[in-house]
């Protein structure tokens, strides 16, 4: 039964109604699906992006504390040479101190 170039509801067979929303349905899944592999996609390049800059961070912060570890070497070895030339000093102050008083 046709009605102004539509099809009537009676004229469809049975079975239509359940492959239509079947249909409906596996489209609808198949957004959903999208949908959620989008998400988690956006999800997993979040966390590369993440651990890229984490990457990043922990390299920089490497490096730093090896150029505080080399520069707290450097102090320490000047120190050293520091107190050895004040201990020439003082050996060579009192050298001279001994002396005076001998004389």
């Amino acid at each position: 039964m046709i009605k102004a170039g539509r099809i009537s509801i009676c004229s469809i067979s049975p079975g239509f109604h359940s492959r239509l929303s079947l249909s409906v349905w596996f489209v609808v899944s198949v957004c959903v699906l999208q949908n959620s592999k989008f998400r988690l996609l956006q999800r997993v390049d979040d966390m590369k992006s993440q651990m890229n800059w984490d990457q990043q961070a922990l390299q920089a912060w490497l490096e730093e504390s090896a150029r505080k570890d080399e520069d707290a070497m450097i102090i320490e070895k000047y120190s050293r040479q520091d107190e050895l030339k004040i201990k020439v000093v003082v050996l060579k102050l009192s050298h001279f101190v001994f002396v005076c008083y001998q004389r």
